[in-house]
């Protein structure tokens, strides 16, 4: 492993590996997510619900791709062809593309929010990257505003056909969900931001879902929020 000081003059790792996926590691992460990574609990629930379920035939849409790990996870295991990768933060793209090239991977990316319909809307960056929004978090994170590309949920579901989502979108999920009939999808897996959209709104997309034949396959709940595994 290799170290090097950061703009702080700190001594930490430039890459770390998790779950046989390496990060690149430097100043465009935060220090809690630095932490998340160092310590081995970053996105750790949701790679263990695609490691159960992820099948060779799957074709992945994540929704959210964050720096690339669950993307790369999943191109390592399946092929970079079936996997597409969204992210709204154009920050990110480099950072994303870095982690599929050290990897050895090229899933399919695009840098755009995936929304009701297609046309642009505004996307509000934050320190901590996981937190970003187009949902207006308080004031006082916002670092920066955007205005970013959206493409239809329901056209990019007809036109890729995936059999497995994976969504993180800080709140969005409510709005992404709703009347959707989700076309050929069988799998889901989620995580419902109850901190963020409240209660009802997260019970109004497990009920959505629900009517449409899919059922709760595992529910992980955490500090904040909880992870949950659709199926039908």
């Amino acid at each position: 492993m290799h170290f090097l000081k950061n703009s702080k003059g700190q001594i930490e790792p430039t890459t770390i590996e998790l779950e046989g996926i390496k990060i690149n590691l430097g100043d465009y992460l935060s220090s809690s997510i630095k932490e998340a990574i160092y310590k081995g609990y970053y996105e750790q629930q949701e790679i263990q619900l695609v490691k159960s379920y992820l099948a060779s035939d799957d074709v992945i849409m994540e929704i959210g791709a964050g720096i690339g790990f669950l993307s790369s996870y999943c191109a390592k295991k399946i092929g970079s062809e079936s996997i597409y990768a969204y992210e709204a933060n154009i920050a990110l793209e480099q950072p994303i593309r870095n982690t599929y090239e050290i990897n050895h991977v090229n899933p399919n990316l695009e840098m755009c929010l995936i929304g009701k319909q297609t046309g642009i809307e505004n996307f509000y960056v934050t320190k901590d990257f996981w937190e970003s929004s187009f949902m207006k978090p308080n004031p006082e994170k916002i670092e920066k505003t955007l205005t970013i590309p959206v493409k239809s949920f329901k056209e990019e579901l007809k036109r890729i056909n995936p059999s497995f989502v994976i969504i993180d979108i800080e709140g969005g999920e409510y709005d992404l969900l709703k009347d959707d009939d989700l076309h050929n999808v069988k799998k889901i897996v989620i995580e419902l931001h109850n901190t963020t959209i409240g209660y009802e709104k997260v019970e109004n997309v497990k009920s959505q879902l629900k009517s449409l034949g899919f059922k709760v396959v595992e529910n992980l709940p955490n500090c904040r929020d909880e992870i949950v595994f659709f199926q039908r």
